[in-house]
């Protein structure tokens, strides 16, 4: 069970292995691996993401687009997404390539669009 707890880490084996059991009458390690592989192609089972939160009681996270920080209230505003891109919140901070910024790159494009 372990090595499949490592090799499916975004589910919740044991969860799965429940509702697998359940069904089938002849299990077997083949077909549990099958189970685990429809359960990630069609969402099923995802090991619910943990989040930190504040002293105050709001959850810590952060869009998974833009990288900032968010603090909701409660699960549904979780579940809402973030307010400044619309996009899932996460977390931990993503990582996020860095955009070089190129002032007078910039700045003539400004320019150009006032003219």
């Amino acid at each position: 069970m372990n090595s499949f707890v490592k090799q499916y880490k975004d589910i919740d084996v044991n969860k799965s292995y429940e509702k697998y059991i359940s069904y089938h009458d002849n299990p077997s390690e083949e077909s549990f691996r099958r189970w685990l592989d429809k359960d990630r192609k069609n969402g099923l089972n995802k090991k619910r993401k943990v989040f930190r939160h504040t002293l105050t009681g709001y959850i810590i996270a952060y869009c998974k687009k833009c990288g900032e920080k968010h603090l909701p209230n409660n699960e549904f505003q979780l579940r809402e997404g973030s307010p400044c891109c619309g996009a899932e919140l996460v977390p931990n901070k993503p990582q996020l390539p860095n955009k070089e910024f190129h002032g007078d790159v910039n700045f003539q494009n400004l320019t150009n669009e006032v003219k």
